[in-house]
């Protein structure tokens, strides 16, 4: 665990890339903040000192119960100190508390008080031995910080005490004022006002500032009757002090960034699709002509048609969303909006209202990037204040009537790219990790009629058996594995894989075939492959003989290693309810001079996908008229899909109706990823996930994938 906590010292020397929430603005301005006046520490000066991120958010134990009356909501702690690997496992979240209902809290501070005791001890540091270090009786000051905090709009909102939607000023970022619908309490946030006339300017919105905050809140508690509290609050859109707030690395203006998670997945395209269906909030499309009712149906046959066609470890499952809407959560979303509707809207759409779905996907697909790049975010700050404005022209349309179009979420967008400067990329403070956590308490209830000792039970012992984990140096229990694993050179294999040292990329599957026979079809691709590399070209009887066929070994599956995709042979896939991982995305050089006999070779990158066929290892006997020639070879068997062009799927929709006339042999190391496949009518378009977004899946110390979100 020492070893794992050093993680932020490994990145400090990376703030120009924004890849953790090191780099980020907030936790570079605490540097040279001090503790106390005559104290000659800075925060963060020593990389034993701590980073604290912490979370809350409120669930239901049981469905089957009116919404509010079985509540209970979980405070945690998440360590940034542990890399992003291994920081949202289970076993390495601290769960300080539980608020137990029936009926939701009215003083959210009360509850968070002995937490704020402890931070503030842990500031001036306590006393600690350093196991790492020889001898053992050395010390020294173990410091802790809480730098943020994070969940969903409703659980951040009681945190900072604002009042979000129910305020004259709904956001808690800028101090843009809300608009009141008609016959509506609730204060909707355009950026242009009904009519089209006065607008707020989208480049320049006026920020909140911590000293903005104290100054209204210092106002509110100077006011005289509680109803003068009440209409000051309402104003500003605060009514309380944040807890919080008193400690030095909070920041009320940066350390609270919306949560992406609930923001996109849980908001924003699920009310785009009660657009598209017409059951958002009673509006019609007004002078739009948006509306997918009379196709949404097929819409939803096609999803669940495409989810055989979608590696498992893309998605866990793609429900009809027509249909089984209800079943939908975050991540079913985010893959639905990602990857599946530019297939299935294609077309159907009107062009302006599809281009706005993409324009969407290019949002979504820059924030899931596990780092990025200042210009990066220059340019999605760009991109998101163009998408918000065209949705207001589209859906929102400038009417009074249609005010509900605009809720905070929709507004809460254009904040994204300020948070990622101050906090880092999303994934940093997305409240997947609460979702999970709240999930692992639901077994833990044994008594529905009184739910809430067994929670408390069950938390005072995960934290003993935390503690006891972290003295004795014993890892917390894990299912056996029945696989009989065994360790290779850092990479985790079982008895039934294999890998050869000059290939330790690819760790490869069964079933196997050993001296397996080259049919006239494979042997015609292998010997085509061989005379792009071997001069003078060999003959059809020379390439015969140069094989070792007691070598020659067919593998029916193969994963990449350090956590990359898997994927298998065709024949492999005979199965009616397995998953179709059998198609890839290969790279290939061609030569752009081919036709020209006279000019020197000009390798091109080509993008292609394909179904891989084989894969094949071989050997090649030594031969004198080939004295530099490798020996071994690890290739791949592939029939490509006729695309017509090359373009790459992960930021184009690349489409085909049928494959190839012929298959071709390329070697293994040039397969990147597995692809999925969606149909719509007689085309098939290629899902390709290979870029650099994070994936929301959750693994154990075996590196294995978790539960489903």
């Amino acid at each position: 665990m020492i070893e794992k906590l050093c993680y932020c010292s490994l990145c400090h020397a990376y703030t120009q890339k924004l890849g953790n929430f090191f780099g980020g603005a907030h936790y570079q301005s605490l540097w040279n903040i001090q503790p106390s006046p005559d104290s000659p520490y800075r925060l963060f000066d020593n990389f034993q000192d701590l980073a604290l991120g912490f979370a809350l958010d409120g669930f239901s134990l049981f469905k089957r119960c009116r919404k509010g009356n079985s509540t209970a909501w979980p405070l945690i702690l998440v360590n940034y100190n542990l890399a992003p690997s291994i920081r949202t496992h289970l076993e390495n979240v601290i769960c300080v508390g539980v608020i137990p209902g029936p009926k939701q809290f009215k003083d959210l501070n009360s509850f968070l008080i002995p937490l704020l005791e402890e931070l503030l001890e842990l500031k001036i540091g306590v006393p600690t031995k350093d196991c790492s270090a020889v001898p053992l009786q050395q010390w020294f000051k173990l410091r802790a910080f809480l730098v943020l905090a994070f969940g969903d709009i409703p659980a951040l909102s009681k945190l900072l005490g604002v009042k979000g939607h129910n305020a004259f000023v709904p956001c808690r970022t800028c101090q843009i004022h809300g608009v009141q619908g008609p016959n509506s309490h609730v204060y909707y946030v355009p950026i242009t006002q009904p009519g089209g006339e006065d607008y707020w300017d989208i480049e320049d919105l006026p920020m909140q500032t911590p000293e903005l905050f104290e100054s209204h809140l210092a106002e509110i508690e100077a006011s005289s009757t509680k109803t003068a509290r009440e209409k000051l609050a309402r104003v500003y859109g605060v009514n309380s002090r944040c807890v919080f707030s008193t400690l030095q690395t909070i920041n009320v203006a940066a350390s609270f960034p919306y949560d992406f998670m609930h923001l996109m997945f849980k908001n924003i395209v699920p009310n785009l699709i009660r657009h598209w269906t017409g059951t958002f909030k009673d509006l019609d499309e007004g002078s739009g002509n948006y509306s997918l009712t009379h196709i949404w149906g097929t819409i939803g046959a096609e999803t669940a048609a495409a989810l055989k066609f979608i590696p498992a470890q893309f998605v866990g499952t793609i429900h009809n969303i027509d249909q089984d809407i209800s079943l939908y959560k975050a991540k079913g979303y985010s893959f639905w909006m990602l990857y599946l509707a530019p297939i299935l809207l294609k077309g159907r759409l009107p062009s302006k209202y599809y281009q706005h779905v993409l324009d969407l996907c290019e949002i979504i697909e820059l924030c899931l990037r596990y780092s990025i790049k200042q210009a990066q975010i220059d340019y999605l700050e760009e991109k998101i204040q163009n998408w918000v404005a065209d949705y207001e022209a589209y859906y929102y349309q400038y009417k009074e009537t249609r005010l509900s179009a605009c809720p905070l979420t929709i507004h809460a967008l254009l904040h994204v790219p300020y948070y990622i400067r101050q906090t880092g990329p999303v994934w940093t403070s997305w409240a997947f990790v609460m979702e999970r956590f709240c999930g692992s308490l639901l077994p833990a209830i044994k008594n529905r009629l009184n739910p809430y000792p067994c929670i408390n039970n069950y938390v005072q012992r995960r934290a003993q058996l935390q503690n006891i984990s972290a003295m004795y140096n014993v890892r917390t229990i894990q299912p056996h594995d029945s696989r009989g694993s065994t360790y290779g050179d850092q990479e985790e294999m079982s008895k039934w894989e294999e890998v050869y040292p000059k290939f330790p990329a690819s760790i490869l599957g069964t079933p196997i075939h050993r001296k397996y026979p080259l049919n006239n079809q494979l042997f015609n691709q292998l010997l085509q492959y061989f005379c792009l590399y071997l001069t003078p070209t060999p003959t059809r009887s020379t390439f015969q003989a140069m094989i070792d066929i007691e070598s020659v070994t067919q593998y029916g599956r193969v994963r990449i290693a350090g956590g990359g995709d898997r994927f298998r042979v065709a024949k492999s896939d005979s199965n009616p309810w397995d998953r179709d991982n059998t198609f890839v995305r290969f790279i290939m050089y061609p030569d752009a001079n081919a036709s020209f006999r006279n000019r020197a070779d000009r390798p091109v990158r080509q993008v292609n996908y394909g179904q891989l066929l084989d894969i094949i290892y071989l050997k090649l006997k030594p031969n004198e008229h080939y004295p530099n020639v490798d020996l071994e070879y690890l290739l791949a068997h592939i029939l490509p899909c006729e695309t017509f062009t090359h373009d790459d799927a992960t930021s184009t929709l690349v489409e085909y109706q049928k494959m190839a006339g012929h298959s071709i042999v390329v070697h293994l190391n040039s397969v990147e990823a597995v692809v999925g496949r969606a149909k719509r009518d007689d085309t098939w378009g290629i899902i390709d996930r290979s870029n650099g977004a994070v994936r929301t899946l959750f693994t154990n110390d075996n590196n294995q994938p978790g539960e489903e979100l």
